[in-house]
């Protein structure tokens, strides 16, 4: 293991701990604050799934095998789970001693079952009985039964139950909190206007206890979670339907070892033996947590008070030209290249573009491709509409997307009904390059419009993911993607002079662009880069860019989640700074700028800085050509780096120091600013539009 790189799943906790960080802060809405705790929640399940459950799978590995990797899985796994166990702490403090009573401070109260109004209690027991119990069926476990099989990201009660004629003998009841059947909050009935009450699922069923188990006396109750691997296993992609073999492979994905026991911290440690030997689990699976699990139901949870409680709304600005043009083509043919900025401004123009292609006599073909789909998803439909008007529609659907493959399945069919030409996930690699194009038959001759963008199509994800995406009419550009989707239906490989396509030479391509300001900085001229991203983790890269530093050249980086580089090096002299924003939207755009001498290049990319990306996947990284559109993106990427509220400076691992503001400096909170940027740029055009 190397001490120039940050072990990738150590960074990562360290991403989450930031996360964690805006549910600590007090500045926070308070409503914002529970959300934070949520996506916490939901990241680290998602991290037992994956990343905890592909190291475990290295320790079946021989030592000689081991010894190849680059670190040791062993000392790995001990160091994440000491990490979680900290975090978890101090979510568990966060939760009870500040979210809790702040919430009382604005007249709403978590209650459990030991603090109910007699009204109340009533209340509760009737919906007990209209709502949840069909759907409860207590267990007594027993080592003379089978095991019980724990259904994953389910929540269970452990029951700790004594019969009234033999007290000194204790059982284990059990029973699964229906969370897929009722919802897990309920308001309760109050009688003062400015109090507001709320039960969780859980504790109205530890309220009914003694109607779910009549002939025993129960005493404590505990939850319990069992975290299960999220991976899918469809063997060799070279041989058979991939498709077939993945939609398989959904069906037992819910069957999965486990990786995670998630307690209540407050369980009798007398029991640990038995659940372990009954579940057939190891020790080391057993993770303390709190009274509650799977935080994640927390973005539902109620505000009865209907208090703003929440960040003040931001909604999507219209583009300054996209919003009165009555055709995008023809105004990317009057007026070039038009970039988006989401969520600052609106997705609509990307669905209205679809739709306007779809109803265009003169449109003959639409190609897209889609990663990661919305659930009632205005892409699809739009495309739907387009092979009903008689289009050729082309969709790429990347079926290997995890946690999405169901979801792009089901669209994908739909489409292939409709029947539009529908092509799935190519062999070794993951399409997550995020494109579309439209052919025009314009005098006789085929004209191209493409969308590049660095975030997926979505109209979800596009209203909290913070994106660039470019509209362009430039022949080059457009021909080059046409050249992708040639690549993705005919497995044709090409030669791109604008593009940055993965695997095949982004990463040489960005190799001589770092290597080409290293030059400058040989020479002795001014020599810088900034690049942003979610993740740097590519070995190669890394080593490169340390090169380049200690050559000379200043590097910025943006990261918002892994990062194994180590800017603190002594080598390095300062020359690399990195920094984390993690705030209200989910900091997503990928942006490469190189200062080449003084005539900036900037690239906007859909691949982070990893070796998956740069080897693995179909991606692509596009110039913005357009001065006016460069000076853009580099004026956004340069409020993000004098940010002093939300941003972190990337140093040791488990600290994530804000970045200092000095004495009267006034608060640079980066994506208030680029909202009030982009604000202004549509008050310009306007005054510009109206004079």
């Amino acid at each position: 293991m190397s001490d120039r790189f940050r072990i990738r799943d150590l960074s990562w906790l360290d991403f989450n701990a930031r996360v964690l960080q805006e549910a600590q802060d007090e500045t926070v809405p308070l409503f914002e604050r529970i959300r934070f705790l949520a996506i916490y929640s939901s990241n680290l399940d998602e991290f037992f799934r994956v990343r905890v459950a592909g190291m475990r799978n290295l320790l079946q590995l021989g030592k000689k095998e081991q010894k190849r990797l680059l670190y040791e899985p062993a000392a790995v796994l001990d160091k994440i789970y000491k990490e979680v166990g900290r975090q978890q702490d101090i979510f568990g403090q966060v939760f009870r001693n500040e979210i809790m009573p702040a919430l009382e401070e604005h007249g709403i109260y978590i209650l459990d079952e030991t603090q109910l109004m007699p009204y109340q209690e009533t209340w509760a027991r009737k919906k007990y009985f209209d709502l949840v119990r069909p759907h409860i069926h207590p267990r007594i476990l027993s080592a003379e039964d089978a095991p019980y099989f724990l259904q994953n990201r389910t929540i269970y009660l452990l029951i700790e139950l004594t019969r009234p004629d033999e007290r000194e003998v204790r059982h284990l009841g059990m029973i699964e909190i229906p969370t897929r059947f009722v919802p897990r909050f309920f308001v309760l009935p109050g009688r003062e206007e400015d109090r507001h009450s709320i039960m969780i699922l859980d504790d109205l069923v530890r309220l009914s206890l003694p109607l779910i188990y009549p002939d025993w006396i129960t005493g404590g109750s505990y939850s319990i979670k069992l975290t299960r691997s999220g991976e899918l296993d469809w063997g060799d992609e070279e041989e058979g339907d991939l498709v077939d073999k993945i939609r398989h492979s959904l069906e037992k994905r819910s069957i999965n070892p486990p990786t995670r026991f998630l307690y209540d911290h407050r369980l009798p440690a007398k029991w640990f033996d038995d659940l372990a030997s009954y579940f057939q689990l190891p020790h080391t699976d057993f993770v303390a947590g709190g009274r509650y699990h799977n935080f994640s139901d927390f973005f539902a949870f109620p505000n009865p008070a209907h208090k703003r409680l929440n960040y003040r709304p931001l909604p999507p600005q219209p583009h300054p030209r996209l919003e009165r043009a009555d055709s995008i083509m023809r105004l990317l043919r009057q007026e070039g290249d038009q970039l988006l900025h989401l969520p600052y401004q609106k997705f609509d123009y990307f669905i209205r573009w679809l739709n306007q292609a779809a109803e265009d006599p003169n449109v003959t073909a639409i190609f897209l491709t889609l990663y990661r789909v919305a659930g009632d998803s205005q892409v699809v439909h739009a495309l739907l509409r387009a092979q009903r008007r008689g289009k050729r529609v082309v969709c790429f659907f990347e079926v290997k997307a995890r946690f999405d493959e169901e979801s792009n399945l089901f669209w994908a069919g739909e489409m292939e009904r409709a029947g539009a030409e529908v092509y799935y996930s190519l062999p070794g690699l993951k399409v997550h390059t995020k494109t579309a194009l439209v052919e025009r038959n314009e005098e006789g001759e085929t004209r191209r419009y493409a969308y590049i963008g660095t975030g997926n199509l979505n109209e979800k994800t596009a209203k909290q993911y913070a994106d660039m995406g470019l509209f362009t009419a430039d022949a080059q550009l457009a021909r080059e993607v046409r050249q992708i989707f040639t690549f993705l239906i005919e497995h044709k490989t090409h030669r791109y002079e604008d593009l940055l396509v993965a695997p095949n030479q982004m990463r040489n391509r960005l190799y001589e662009l770092i290597e080409a300001e290293q030059a400058l900085a040989g020479q002795g001229q001014k020599a810088w880069m900034i690049l942003k991203m979610n993740s740097l983790e590519d070995r190669e890269m890394i080593r490169r860019l340390y090169r380049a530093a200690e050559a000379g050249v200043q590097i910025d980086l943006i990261i918002r989640g892994i990062c194994c580089l180590d800017p603190t090096l002594p080598s390095l002299q300062g020359r690399i700074r990195a920094i984390s924003i993690v705030d209200r939207f989910l900091e997503h755009t990928r942006v490469f700028i190189f200062g080449n001498g003084g005539a900036s290049r900037v690239y906007l990319s859909s691949a982070d800085l990893m070796r998956r990306n740069l080897d693995h996947r179909v991606e692509c990284a596009f110039p913005i050509k357009d001065p006016v559109l460069q000076q853009e993106v580099i004026d956004i990427i340069r409020i993000q780096l004098q940010d002093n509220a939300r941003a972190r400076l990337l140093g040791q691992l488990g600290e994530n120091p804000y970045v200092q503001r000095p004495a009267r400096a006034r608060i640079i909170r980066s994506q208030l600013k680029t909202y009030a940027y982009l604000r202004k740029k549509l008050r310009d055009a306007r005054r510009l539009h109206t004079s």
